[in-house]
């Protein structure tokens, strides 16, 4: 092809699918080329005065090394010089470089993954994930500092007052404490061993007094704390000026933050938990996942060549290559397989997926492989390259190249969402939903018995 005289015929140009830039479209007997290289190709047929044709390799695929120094697919219609360009972009690789000459990069890209989206799972830690750990976390401890505060002012404000128990005591006769104290002296000539008991007796319904009073604090303080937060009745209503001003501002506390969570529950409840098989090339490597690479590209050269212990070495027992583009993206889009290429191929990938079903059916890795350079490739000499070279600079510089590649994927942007948020539709409840509530309860129907098991045992035992 060298030294063709490109204004007196149409100039040929390889192409394969490699979407956003070209996809083969059947038409008939052949094939229809579609995609934004047509459009740049256009641009620069009409820049050079000359027509294109398409041609299509025998063998679809971008190019196998045989061993013998040929190749296959469309890196052989350029070692062989039967085109004058590829008209789909190539990635660079010193190995197609001996082969061919590129233009000047039109892209940088990366490999991604890609596999089928992950269908909503019931989300049994929902009921906790209304609020962050550091919101639960700060609940705890202003819980427990209400519950502290609460009892130290019950404490203090019955110390000074001195009447919250004015006539009751174990035995009924709290009030005759005061009296055995301060009643009228025991004759001396009394009994001596009447004075010790009397004194002991005192002074032990002293002890028990304090003993249950500050239980009877501890009690109402963490009545009053637990059950305003869980939204539950208290048996006892605050009178005392200081306990009333703390217990309200609790109770409004408490107020706020159960009815925003129990108008999130709801919510929490029917929240799709999705379930990512694999993030990463590395972690696509760690699972069991078959995988389809279309055939000839430079990953697959790769992947032959790499390290048993690298990351794609780890790949090569799983990896199968495939001709059918086509044939790839729908096993991917059905489960059976994943899939790895270029960014860019798979955001048009994402975004033809999207415009027919009106819904992602697919996901794209978040994390990618390596980085790679793709352009225009040429048979080796060809005195064309120079010539394209300088109208790509320009649409480069201008930004149509960018303009064009991004109206290929319009729609991509839907697909690159967390997977949780592409929901379309409410999904129906099931049992596991309930799980986490239901353990709420059950836990709490535990710890209540538990107490009741406690306070029957001290009553038992004739502590209170």
């Amino acid at each position: 092809m060298d030294g063709h005289n490109t204004s007196s015929r149409c100039l040929l140009v390889g192409a394969l699918t490699w979407e956003p830039y070209t996809r083969l479209v059947p038409s008939g007997s052949s094939f229809k080329v579609i995609g934004v290289m047509v459009k740049v190709m256009d641009i620069i047929a009409n820049h050079l005065g000359v027509c294109y044709k398409t041609v299509i390799p025998e063998i679809q695929d971008w190019g196998r090394d045989l061993g013998n120094g040929s190749t296959t697919g469309l890196l052989a219609l350029l070692q062989n010089k039967e085109i004058d360009m590829s008209l789909s972009p190539m990635a660079f690789s010193h190995w197609r470089w001996q082969r061919a000459v590129f233009s000047m990069p039109i892209r940088t890209d990366e490999y991604r993954g890609l596999y089928k989206m992950p269908t909503p799972e019931a989300n049994v830690e929902g009921f906790i994930k209304i609020y962050t750990p550091l919101v639960w976390l700060m609940i705890l401890l202003i819980t427990a500092a209400v519950f502290s505060v609460m009892f130290f002012t019950l404490k203090f404000h019955a110390a000074a007052t001195r009447h919250d128990y004015p006539s009751s005591d174990l035995s009924g006769n709290w009030g005759d404490v005061k009296g055995k104290e301060e009643g009228p002296t025991v004759d001396k000539q009394q009994n001596s061993s009447t004075v010790p008991d009397t004194i002991k007796a005192s002074n032990t319904n002293i002890t028990n007094l304090g003993r249950v009073t500050n239980l009877h604090h501890l009690s109402k303080s963490f009545d009053w704390t637990i059950c305003c937060i869980l939204n539950q009745s208290v048996w006892w209503t605050p009178r005392e000026g200081r306990v009333r001003l703390l217990g309200g501002l609790w109770l409004m506390v408490s107020l706020v933050m159960g009815t925003v969570y129990r108008s999130n529950l709801k919510a929490m409840l029917i929240l799709p938990k999705v379930k990512i098989p694999f993030n990463s090339i590395e972690q696509l490597a760690e699972t069991n996942i078959p995988i389809y690479l279309v055939q000839g590209t430079v990953l697959t050269h790769m992947v032959q060549k790499a390290a048993p212990d690298s990351i794609l070495g780890r790949l090569r027992p799983k990896v199968e290559e495939q001709e059918d583009t086509s044939f790839v993206i729908r096993s991917a889009m059905e489960g059976k397989r994943a899939s790895i290429t270029m960014k860019s191929g798979l955001e048009a990938i994402l975004a033809n997926n999207f415009n027919r079903y009106g819904y992602c059916k697919m996901y794209m890795t978040k994390e990618g492989y390596g980085y790679t350079i793709v352009g225009l490739a040429f048979p080796k000499n060809s005195t064309l390259l120079p010539k394209i070279d300088k109208i790509l600079l320009r649409l480069n510089d201008f930004g149509i190249m960018q303009h064009l590649h991004r109206n290929g994927v319009i729609n991509a942007s839907e697909c690159l969402k967390p997977p949780s948020t592409n929901a379309v539709s409410l999904r129906p409840l099931e049992p596991k939903d309930f799980y986490g509530v239901f353990s709420l309860y059950i836990g709490g129907v535990f710890v209540a018995m538990m107490v009741l098991f406690v306070e029957l045992a001290v009553v038992s035992t004739g502590n209170i």
